[in-house]
C-alpha cells in the first residue's frame, strides 16, 4: 500500500508540473507585456514632447520675426495678422504669461506704427518722438532678449531628458 500512494503522489507532482512550467510561461509573458507597455508609454510621452515643442517653435519663429522686422524697418507696420491669429494657440500651448506678453507686442506695434503714420502725414498733432524711441526701444528689446526670455521655459530640452 505504501508503493501505491507513493506512486499516486509522484503522479501528482507529475500533473502538477506541467501546469507549474505554463503558469512560469504566463508570468514571463506578462511581464514583458509590462515593459511593452511602459516603452509604448515613453514614447508617446516623447511624441507629444515633439509635437508640442514644434507648434511652440513655430509661434515663437513668428513672434520673434515680426518684432524683428518692426526694428528693422521705419515704415509703420502694425503686427500682421500671421502673429496675432496665434494669440488663442498661445494661450493654449503657453499659458498667460506668454499670451499677455505677445498682447503687449502687438499693442506696442499698433502704438508705433500709428505714431509713424502720424509722423509720416507730417501731422503737426504726431505722437510725441520721446514716446514713439521708447516703444522703439521696447520692442527692439523684445527681438533683442525679451521674447526668448518669456518662450525659453517652454521650448528647453532639459526637461525631456
Amino acid at each position: 500500500m505504501a508503493d501505491c500512494n507513493q506512486v499516486n503522489w509522484l503522479l501528482e507532482i507529475i500533473k502538477i508540473v506541467p501546469t507549474f512550467i505554463v503558469g512560469l510561461i504566463a508570468v514571463r509573458i506578462a511581464w514583458k507585456q509590462g515593459d511593452i507597455a511602459q516603452e509604448q508609454r515613453n514614447i508617446a510621452e516623447a511624441k507629444l514632447n515633439l509635437d508640442l515643442f514644434t507648434r511652440r517653435l513655430a509661434i515663437f519663429t513668428e513672434t520673434w520675426e515680426t518684432a524683428s522686422n518692426v526694428v528693422q524697418s521705419s515704415d509703420p507696420m502694425p503686427p500682421p495678422p500671421s502673429m496675432t491669429n496665434l494669440l488663442p494657440e498661445a494661450s493654449f500651448l503657453f499659458g498667460a504669461e506668454v499670451e499677455a506678453y505677445m498682447n503687449e507686442l502687438a499693442n506696442n506695434m499698433s502704438k508705433l506704427a500709428a505714431m509713424r503714420r502720424a509722423r509720416g502725414n507730417n501731422n503737426p498733432d504726431s505722437a510725441n518722438k520721446i514716446d514713439e524711441i521708447d516703444l522703439e526701444k521696447w520692442i527692439n528689446n523684445a527681438a533683442k532678449e525679451g521674447i526668448r526670455n518669456i518662450f525659453s521655459p517652454y521650448l528647453n530640452f532639459s526637461k525631456w531628458r
